[in-house]
C-alpha cells in the first residue's frame, strides 16, 4: 500500500505538536522513509530526504512555521485537510464572482466564468480528485459561455452557478 502525502502530513503534525525538536523530527522522517521505501511517490520522497538534514545540527534547521506550512500544503482539501491562506482567499473569490452575478451586480457571465477558472489555476491545488470535481461544475458553465456568450438563459446560468457555489462552500467547511 502506498504511503500517502495526507498520512505523512497528519503524522508530521503530530510530531510538531509533541514539540519542535528538529533533530527528533529529522530522525523520525528518516525512519518514515526507511519504513515506506518503495511505497511513496517521488514528491514525498524528496520531502522526506529534505527533512533528514534536520538531524545534522542547528545549521540545517528551518522555522517550525515552515514545517506547519508543509503540513497544510500536503493535506487534501476534501479529506479533512485544509486550504492554505492563499487557496482560501481564491476559493472565497470564486464564491464572490458567483454572488456578483446572482445579485445582478454584474451581467458579464463571460467574465465570471473566466474568472472562476483563473482563480482555480492561481490556487495551485494539487488534489486531482478535487480539481476533477471542480471541473464537473465548471464545464457546463464554460459550454454555456462558449455557445451563448453574455446572452445566456439567465435562469439556467443561475442554476449552474448555484450548484457550483454549493460545491465551493462545501470545500471551505
Amino acid at each position: 500500500m502506498v504511503y500517502s502525502k495526507s498520512a505523512f502530513a497528519k503524522a508530521l503534525e503530530v510530531q510538531l505538536d509533541l514539540g519542535y525538536e528538529p533533530k527528533r523530527i529529522g530522525s523520525w522522517a528518516h525512519t518514515i522513509y526507511l519504513q515506506h521505501c518503495g511505497k511513496i511517490d517521488r514528491e514525498l520522497e524528496e520531502i522526506l530526504i529534505g527533512l533528514f538534514v534536520l538531524e545534522e545540527g542547528p545549521e540545517f534547521e528551518c522555522p517550525e512555521s515552515t514545517l506547519r506550512e508543509l503540513v497544510q500544503s500536503l493535506q487534501p482539501i476534501l479529506e479533512g485537510g485544509s486550504f492554505n491562506k492563499h487557496q482560501i482567499r481564491l476559493w472565497k473569490s470564486m464564491i464572490e464572482f458567483i454572488e456578483s452575478y446572482l445579485n445582478h451586480e454584474t451581467q458579464d457571465f463571460y467574465k465570471v466564468v473566466g474568472e472562476l477558472e483563473g482563480a482555480l489555476d492561481a490556487s495551485e491545488i494539487k488534489d486531482n480528485d478535487l480539481i476533477n470535481q471542480w471541473y464537473d461544475f465548471w464545464i457546463p458553465l464554460e459550454i454555456r459561455r462558449a455557445v451563448q456568450g453574455n446572452y445566456v438563459d439567465r435562469t439556467k446560468a443561475e442554476e449552474e452557478l448555484l450548484a457550483m457555489k454549493e460545491f465551493l462552500l462545501k470545500g471551505l467547511s
